[in-house]
């Protein structure tokens, strides 16, 4: 999946609450195990994945190392959109 696809379904998760747009209460990168990622669905076989742990709700997310960046981005941007909205 190119990062144009990738990036169009973290904001549509994120709009609809499948992925928390909060601070992880824990986060681990380490050796891939070959799982699949949570935003696009393939096989995690970059060297690395990104583990995400939240508390509320409890939630793990498994990501591509492309996937984290592309949600960490899109999850700013909501934060900064959400701010502006208020002001």
């Amino acid at each position: 999946m190119d990062d144009v696809l990738v990036r169009e379904r973290v904001r549509e998760m994120l709009a609809t609450g499948q992925l928390p747009a909060g601070d992880p209460a824990k986060l681990w990168a380490g050796p891939s195990m070959g799982k699949p990622c949570t935003i696009c669905g393939e096989t995690i076989r970059t060297p690395t994945e990104y583990e995400l742990d939240f508390a509320s709700p409890v939630v793990t997310l498994l990501l591509h190392p492309r996937c984290y960046a592309i949600w960490n981005e899109e999850r700013g941007r909501g934060t900064a959109a959400s701010a502006e909205h208020a002001s």
